[in-house]
């Protein structure tokens, strides 16, 4: 069951998600309890294993991970699960479904006990247009949305690989090249890396176990080194 709503006093702000949630950055210090105030924002938890949206749902506001991870899945008619979407601590999530007038086409489900401030689109949209502040949080939601596009160019990268290996050697590579380090370590576990590839989970351990002797890769639990490449 979701908790109950708790109306944004201030109190559990502070200065680092100004400085750490990507829609904030630029925003004086002086003026960010006021703006947060001026679009309404309020904070609600969640238990893990609970749902914040699910399919069908109306999404109006941007969500803000305070704490805990937040996944945004896709579930087939056989009950598989696709991974759309994987948001920690001050992650933005859910404004491409904010600015739609469609309903949910996806779940969105808390992976961990998560705490999520939520800006009302409406209200976030009504503040004046020609100040310093509704610019510099429109800019940062265009780089937002730019960068989140970029993600899923990656993603259909991924995905459209043919075999179990090439997926997973694509996906590790791009980890490699975003952490900019031999030994990377990934945000997922088995379950979630097969759903993330679309695989079967029992095919992606025989993979990389495979790759394992192979030479290939060598890795433990969530970190990896690709010896190869």
């Amino acid at each position: 069951m979701k908790s109950k709503l708790k109306l944004y006093g201030g109190m559990m702000m502070n200065d680092q998600l100004r400085k750490s949630c990507r829609l904030f950055q630029g925003i004086d210090t002086s003026i960010f309890t006021q703006l947060l105030n001026d679009a309404q924002a309020f904070e609600k938890t969640y238990k893990e294993g609970s749902y914040l949206y699910t399919y069908g749902d109306e999404l109006n506001h941007i969500g803000i991970v305070l704490d805990g991870v937040v996944q945004i899945i896709k579930r087939d008619y056989l009950g598989n699960i696709t991974i759309l979407g994987h948001f920690s601590t001050y992650d933005l999530f859910g404004e491409s479904f904010a600015f739609s007038s469609q309903k949910l086409q996806v779940d969105i489900y808390a992976e961990q006990d998560c705490h999520i401030l939520w800006l009302p689109i409406k209200q976030l949209l009504a503040l004046p247009q020609k100040s310093d502040e509704y610019q510099i949080i429109l800019k940062n939601l265009m780089m937002i949305l730019s960068n989140k596009n970029l993600y899923l160019t990656r993603r259909i990268d991924v995905i459209s690989q043919r075999s179990t290996k090439e997926k997973l050697l694509t996906y590790l590579y791009q980890q490699k090249q975003l952490q900019q380090q031999n030994i990377i370590t990934i945000p997922l576990n088995r379950q979630q890396l097969a759903d993330y590839l679309c695989v079967d989970r029992s095919a992606l351990s025989y993979v990389l176990s495979q790759m394992k002797k192979e030479g290939i890769l060598d890795y433990q639990k969530n970190q990896f080194h690709l010896l190869q490449y």
